[in-house]
This record gives C-alpha cells, structure tokens and sequence, in this order.
C-alpha cells in the first residue's frame, strides 16, 4: 500500500493539475491525504503541480463562505437543526467514535475544527489562483483562441453549380 501511494504521490509531482471528484461534497480519507499533498506541493513550489480542481464544493465550504463568522455554537445547532447541512451531519456521523475509522471524530468540534481548517486552506489556495471549484471552471476553454467562423444559408443567397 505505501508503494502505491508513494507511486501516487509521485505521478500528482509531475502533473500540472491534481483533480477532486467530491460528489455530493464527500471528500474520504484518502483525498484528506492527498489534498494535504498537494496543498504542500503547491505553496512549498515543491512538484510540478500548480492547481487543484474540486468537481463539486468541498464539505463545509459553503457553510462557512456564506457566514464568516460562523461560530461552533451556531455550526451545533445548525448540524442538527438545518436540513442544509445534511451532508455535513451524515459525514459526521459516518465518522463518529468509530475505532476503525481514521477521521474518528470523538465530538463535534472536532468536526468543526476540521472543517474551518480546511476552508482556511482552500481560501488560501484560491487566493493564490491554485483552486477551483466546479468541474465547468475546468472545462472552460480558452477564450481568446480564434473560433472557427460560421456562415448561415438563407433562401435569397444564390449558388452557382
């Protein structure tokens, strides 16, 4: 397993871009690992690698763009409370207490410290031009390439056979 991961590790230094598939938010353990790679590669100019891409909002992103100052007490009740935060309370508890589980989140503040950590270092890295969220940003093309030039028929142009 270390060898694989090693051999990951090695082919994201040689990339340009390293890109996050996170349906529906989710981000596992081994992303968390990753993304900290990558993180360190970017600002530490250590690889090759100059830009993440997240396919969708990462867990929490949203929470705490839309509130700045979103306190523990307010992320508590609304854990709970706002069906808004269904991903993050699914994850929660997913991840919860569990001897097995890596994340092992033994309260909720942990879970709250995790998140705005991680949110610290996306609005970091977006700051410097290093992430984007959504997988349309990675698909836009350049726009100042030339466009091939389309012509339209109508019935009153003549044609000569």
């Amino acid at each position: 397993m270390e060898d694989l991961q090693k051999g990951f590790f090695s082919c994201m230094d040689k990339s340009d871009i390293y890109v996050i598939s996170n349906p529906n938010s989710y981000e596992g353990y081994m992303v968390s690992i990753e993304f900290g790679y990558a993180t360190y590669s970017i600002l530490h100019s250590s690889s090759s690698l100059k830009k993440i891409y997240f396919t969708n909002v990462p867990l929490g992103y949203d929470k705490f763009s839309s509130n700045l100052s979103l306190s523990f007490g307010t992320f508590l009740e609304n854990l709970y409370k706002n069906p808004s935060y269904q991903n993050e309370l699914d994850f929660f508890i997913k991840h919860t207490n569990s001897k097995d589980d890596i994340f092992g989140y033994t309260c909720e503040r942990d879970f709250y410290d995790d998140l705005k950590d991680m949110y610290g270092k996306i609005l970091l890295l977006q700051s410097r031009g290093n992430l984007v969220i959504g997988l349309e940003n990675l698909l836009v093309r350049n726009k100042n390439t030339m466009q091939p030039i389309q012509h339209s028929i109508s019935d009153d142009d003549e044609y000569e056979l």
